[in-house]
């Protein structure tokens, strides 16, 4: 049998735990849209996971497809060849992995990659 002091304490929990997904799914909307319409970038995502704790938790490589122009296989397959782990949190990535995905991914942006088989 629970006191009502345990379904107060559960109901509050409960209520915090919604109200911190329904921020979290707020924060990855907007990140996604702020890459692919090119207002933020890589780098300031990657800055905002050091003092955001909702981006802090985003995955790399959710983050890294969300980039315009971003193809799922070949970013999983760089991710790959660098030997990193495409589920790491932003959070988690240390400076050296931080400075390696940066001048992989910044560079590959659309306004600075070659497209594939010239103008059409």
């Amino acid at each position: 049998m629970t006191s009502r002091a345990d379904d107060t304490t559960t109901t509050d929990t409960r209520a915090s735990a919604l109200d911190w997904a329904e921020r979290a799914r707020v924060a990855r909307h907007d990140t996604r849209e702020q890459l692919r319409a090119g207002t933020t970038t890589l780098t300031e995502v990657l800055d905002r996971a050091g003092t955001d704790e909702l981006v802090g938790e985003l995955k790399l490589l959710w983050v890294l497809e969300s980039l315009p122009g971003a193809r799922k296989v070949d970013t999983r397959r760089t991710l790959g060849q660098l030997r990193l782990d495409e589920g790491a949190r932003l959070r988690t990535l240390d400076a050296a992995t931080r400075q390696l995905v940066e001048q992989t991914f910044d560079a590959a942006t659309p306004a600075r990659r070659p497209t594939r088989g010239g103008p059409r």
